[in-house]
């Protein structure tokens, strides 16, 4: 099965070269401030909102789902917790 978020990864250095991708990485945080939204359950962040509406929409499915969330949520919690927002 092909990775294809790790594909779309790889474009990035293909299409503007090395430094502009590592310039960008900077910019980024290497996509920290995705995780912390995550830890911080950040409404204001988009992301965050998409994997809010995401995660309703499978508990409401599947009930089970929501252990499975709540330990994630432990999991960046504790992961994450030294990180600070860019």
């Amino acid at each position: 099965m092909k990775n294809y978020a790790f594909g779309k990864y790889l474009e990035k250095p293909k299409k503007v070269g090395l430094k502009s991708f590592e310039e960008y990485q900077q910019t980024t945080a290497n996509g920290n401030n995705d995780h912390i939204s995550l830890r911080d359950q950040d409404v204001s962040h988009p992301g965050y909102k998409k994997f809010e509406s995401i995660k309703k929409d499978l508990i409401k499915r599947n009930p089970k789902y929501k252990q499975i969330f709540d330990a994630k949520l432990k999991h960046y919690e504790k992961s994450y917790k030294s990180y600070k927002k860019n």
